[in-house]
């Protein structure tokens, strides 16, 4: 029995000297193994997802080309008429007349309470650009209006409604209708090289 108590006790001081100490060192060495992994397979995927980005904007390239259909390199007044009556005609509203100012160049704004170098860095990325006024005339209903400037914002070139004006349409001998007048005023804008 003696004998037995004494291989009792020395287990257990086996166990509380040598063997726990060494399973908390495996399990401290196995979670710094598997936050390691996590570390190693969140920058992959990180990496992975930046070269997809890259070829994916390496294929086309063409960065320029896409703001310049926001923000074409030329007035392409064509091309500012063309949206405006295809967006009154998809909305079923009249074009009755239009009128174009052409302004000069402009400079883009400059924040003032940036650093020094920071302020010639941005300075150096901006680029003057020209306004073009319309002024259309169009006549249908409100929901055909609202649908228009709806399209009008969402629309691929920029385009500001500086001015609406609203009135109502009246045919003699019929009732009120939902037909009105639109007098509005748009400005776009052109990159100037």
């Amino acid at each position: 029995m003696v004998g037995g108590m004494v291989f009792l006790v020395s287990a257990l001081v086996v166990y509380f000297e040598f063997i726990q100490p060494a399973y908390e060192e495996a399990q401290k060495i196995k979670s710094e193994e598997l936050s390691a992994k996590a570390f190693l397979d969140s920058e992959k995927a990180a990496v992975n997802q930046v070269q997809n980005l890259i070829s994916n904007y390496k294929g086309q390239g063409q960065i320029q080309e896409v703001v310049s259909l926001a923000l074409p390199l030329k007035e392409d007044l064509s091309g500012a008429l063309a949206q405006i009556y295809g967006l009154a005609q998809n909305n079923d509203l009249g074009f009755q007349s239009v009128s174009i100012s052409v302004g000069g160049p402009e400079s883009t704004p400059r924040s003032l309470s940036l650093g020094t170098q920071e302020t010639s860095f941005r300075s150096s990325l901006k680029k003057a650009f020209g306004k073009i006024t319309l002024s259309v005339r169009l006549s249908g209903s409100y929901g055909d209006l609202k649908n228009f400037l709806s399209q009008l914002e969402t629309n691929i070139r920029v385009f500001d409604v500086d001015s609406l004006i609203i009135q109502p349409t009246t045919i003699p001998g019929k009732p009120a209708q939902d037909l009105y007048t639109y007098d509005l005023t748009f400005a776009t804008y052109y990159q100037v090289q």
